[in-house]
């Protein structure tokens, strides 16, 4: 098979992996009134840095703990959970699987229609109702999952496992990132030349 026709053939084939992903539902906005803040529990002690790409594991251990207040081994969810890709990379649907698997609530919601406010007024409304959000986030180069886990105003608290040291002090997760950030850090995220947004969650 030439170069060329192997290229086209893998873009078409991630073209119809996204675009059924899509047809899962497209994300509805939120409802306006959302309190100024919100907090998911969380503990220090899970701010686990990730080795290899292990972020969707890592990911699906931090959604789990606020669900359902387990602490599952993010190494032994690697090892277990399933839909990888060739590099390592764990699909949406694996992620999503595994917690369903684990009594968490998971939907992939197709995020692209929804203009920046409504996305933001969105991730506000799950986490002021209990539910952690995965996104996929990333660069036309790497995609990366993290996990929302507390906003206060223009500012969202995340769990990173790339990340090394606690970042945010007593805010959930390891890392806190403004509005414009966030948003500019999940939009970025481009798989075969297709802007993903897509999240995970509850």
């Amino acid at each position: 098979m030439e170069p060329r026709t192997r290229t086209i053939r893998s873009r078409a084939a991630g073209v119809a992996a996204f675009v059924a992903l899509a047809a899962l539902g497209a994300c509805r906005s939120a409802p306006a009134a959302l309190p100024g803040s919100a907090a998911l529990p969380w503990k220090g002690s899970l701010n686990i840095e990730q080795t290899g790409n292990s972020c969707g594991p890592h990911s699906a251990m931090a959604a789990i703990f606020v669900a359902t207040g387990a602490t599952l081994d993010p190494r032994e969810i690697d090892r277990t959970i399933g839909s990888r890709m060739a590099n390592g990379y764990t699909w949406p649907w694996g992620v999503a699987r595994f917690l369903r698997a684990n009594g968490v609530t998971a939907k992939i919601r197709w995020h692209a229609l929804q203009p920046d406010s409504g996305r933001l007024a969105w991730v506000r409304a799950r986490i002021a109702d209990g539910h952690p959000v995965i996104v996929i986030v990333g660069t036309r180069r790497y995609l990366h999952y993290v996990t929302v886990l507390g906003y206060s105003g223009e500012r969202f608290s995340l769990y990173d496992s790339l990340k090394g040291a606690d970042l945010n002090g007593a805010a959930p997760g390891n890392l806190d990132l403004s509005a414009t950030e966030l948003l500019a850090w999940w939009k970025g995220a481009v798989w075969k030349g297709i802007p993903i947004n897509l999240s995970i969650g509850g």
